[in-house]
């Protein structure tokens, strides 16, 4: 007898003739089965590390690996990656020095997205991301307001051997809106995410460029203090651009802020959160195609996966900024203790609000206050997360970062009690309120998409007035939240309320309900729960032109849920009066794109005191129509020849 091999790996004592009958390998006469002389097989193994290796079982829990089985090959994703949480120092980016001009009031910026690696954490290699000045999360540019800042924003990416990208970094679904025209193309265009901008400044999404092209951008500042931030928007890539790195915060001062005693210096800290997944390798994983939602693994919170930060026993306020894809917050700290929101994403509070957790949904910033005076140093206390995505589409991170006290006291004077004061804008005020309804249907890319009222980026249909106040609801008849981003203006949240769905029609249910007091400031991104409705009120200020509104969950806004709105001015259309028509305009002789634009809102609206204008004639203006209580397709035809005629 001998030892005979079996494909398991297990050796039995037997003759040559039945090794061979039982479909084994004799390995010669006299030859022991101890030590094993049979080639063990193999598959893939899962070691702590996340890294994947091909062993044999008993090599693999040798180890301390997870055998996946004999013959699984090792494949991107198999393993899932093992990053110890906080191993590193939390980064606090810098504050932006300009060209010229002073940081924190009139000044001019240059500021490059270009591509380099970074340390994301201890336990992974350097990886490969796009960021601002060298970055990412990019340097605060910080201002003052009323001091207007200029920046030239230039396309720089070039790939590891510095010669300009042609493509992206990462896959890129080119049957997407604008993957459609430029391909794969590494274009981009900066947003400055809560500016009160002209629409030439505001980062359009079809004003993407090319590496080593730039523009420039000139932000007036004429808006209260508060936590704005600047991001990608190039259209159908913002996500992939977002994710690479292209974010930054652009914090806003004013002296209604700069005369409250709030911690200040080292005691007031930003906190970047976003959510990312890594290859063994440190590259970032995403996707190849579009995907309905996009979670990360570990939690980054500026620039760090899963940081600590070590805090002096006092207060300290911090600046949250939710710069994920997809993935919602729900902060709050591990002993449960309550904080203090200060602020939402526009600017102060008029009083703090006390509370012991905190939503916080993409695009949405609020500032909080949390004390650690009473701790004893060596205190560990995590910021914990209890939101879940939805069931299935990935696992929940229960833990953003851990806070260290230390012994020093530092600042311990007690928050104001009153902050900062806002007009407060009357539903009762609103010409109109206007409805979007959120929904998801089928579409050939990807699968699936996501539209506001059924229509596309093109499809401009709302046409607030310069001075005008509206109610915006958004109605979302989906099974996820939508936080909901409008550019140009600030707003307050005034309601929600539930709804059902019958015969096809919303029917509210039950009682609107107000906003908490965390909430109840200055925004221009809103949480739309599922099945309520959401509703919002906005002055439409200062600027004419076309601005996006669109869902902030970027894989939904790369795919179809962002629209337009064209802020008109009345123009001819407002000045004066017409005898016996109060409120009618008269022209005065100046007939531009404002005028048509104006008369198309009137038109939509059924307003019947503008745009009904095809009998009779004004006193003195020939051809000009009065109203007959008659609004139809031939008060827009009417008004087209007026407009092609100039006068």
């Amino acid at each position: 007898t001998g030892a005979c091999c079996f494909t398991d790996g297990s050796c039995q004592q037997l003759t040559a003739g039945a090794c061979s009958l039982a479909g084994g390998t004799f390995q010669g006469l006299g030859t022991p089965c101890v030590p094993n002389p049979c080639p063990q097989p193999t598959g893939a193994c899962c070691l702590p590390s996340g890294a994947c290796v091909t062993l044999s079982s008993g090599d693999c829990a040798l180890q301390g690996g997870t055998f996946q089985g004999v013959g699984v090959p090792c494949t991107t994703g198999l393993c899932p990656l093992v990053l110890t949480p906080f191993v590193d120092a939390l980064p606090i980016p810098g504050v932006l020095q300009p060209v010229s001009g002073t940081a924190g009031g009139a000044a001019t910026y240059e500021i490059a997205a270009t591509q380099f690696t970074q340390r994301l954490h201890r336990d992974l290699p350097d990886t490969t991301v796009w960021g601002y000045a060298g970055a990412t999360p990019g340097p605060i540019i910080e201002a003052f307001r009323d001091q207007p800042v200029t920046v030239t924003w230039t396309n720089d990416l070039r790939d590891a051997q510095g010669v300009p990208r042609t493509t992206h970094y990462l896959p890129v679904e080119t049957c997407l809106h604008g993957p459609n025209v430029f391909g794969d193309a590494p274009v981009i265009v900066t947003h400055l995410h809560g500016g009160h901008v002209p629409p030439e400044d505001d980062g359009y999404p079809e004003d993407y460029y090319y590496p080593g092209q730039s523009l420039t951008y000139t932000y007036p500042n004429n808006q209260p203090a508060g936590t704005i931030w600047f991001h990608d928007h190039a259209l159908g890539i913002t996500r992939l651009n977002v994710y690479m790195g292209l974010a930054g915060l652009y914090i806003l001062r004013d002296p209604v802020e700069q005369s409250l005693n709030l911690p200040r210096g080292r005691y007031e800290v930003p906190l970047i959160i976003q959510d990312r997944s890594f290859n063994a390798d440190g590259t970032l994983r995403y996707p190849a195609n579009w995907q309905s939602h996009y979670y990360g693994d570990f939690p980054m919170v500026n620039g760090k996966v899963s940081p600590f930060l070590e805090v002096d026993r006092g207060k300290y306020r911090f600046r949250l900024l939710n710069g994920s894809n997809s993935r919602e917050y729900t902060l709050a700290l591990s002993d449960n203790a309550p904080f203090w929101v200060i602020g939402t994403d526009l600017g102060l509070l008029e009083a703090p609000a006390m509370v012991t957790s905190l939503t916080i949904t993409p695009g949405e910033r609020a500032e909080i206050v949390i004390d650690f005076a009473a701790y004893a140093p060596g205190t560990e206390i995590i910021l914990t997360n209890s939101a879940t995505p939805m069931s299935g589409m990935a696992a929940p991170i229960p833990q953003i970062m851990k806070f260290i006290v230390q012994g020093p006291m530092g600042f311990t004077d007690p928050i104001p009690a009153s902050l900062a004061s806002f007009e407060r804008l009357s539903e009762s005020d609103a010409r109109l309120e206007r409805e979007f309804e959120l929904r998801q249907f089928a579409d050939p890319c990807g699968g699936a998409k996501w539209l506001i009222n059924g229509l596309h980026w093109g499809h401009v249909t709302e046409f607030p007035r310069l001075g005008d106040t509206e109610v915006w609801s958004f109605i979302n008849r989906t099974g996820v939240p939508h936080p909901m981003h409008m550019h140009l203006v600030s707003f307050q949240v005034l309601d929600r309320q539930d709804f059902t769905i019958t015969m096809g029609q919303v029917v509210p249910v039950g009682p609107r309900t107000t906003p908490g007091p965390e909430e109840d400031g200055l925004k221009d991104t809103v949480r739309a729960a599922p099945m309520q409705i959401t509703r919002v009120i906005a002055r439409f200020e200062d600027y004419t032109g076309l601005f996006p509104y669109h869902c902030h969950v970027l894989e939904h806004e790369d795919h179809e849920m962002m629209r337009q709105f064209r802020a008109v001015c009345p123009a001819d259309l407002t000045t004066g009066a017409i005898p016996g028509q109060p409120g009618h305009g008269v022209p005065n002789g100046v007939i531009n794109n404002d005028d048509f634009f104006y008369f198309l809102s009137e038109f939509a609206a059924g307003n019947l005191a503008v745009a009904d204008l095809t009998t009779g004639a004004i006193p003195g203006q020939p051809g000009y129509g009065l109203p007959n209580g008659v609004l139809n397709n031939e008060d827009f035809f009417y008004y087209l020849s007026i407009f092609a005629a100039g006068c």
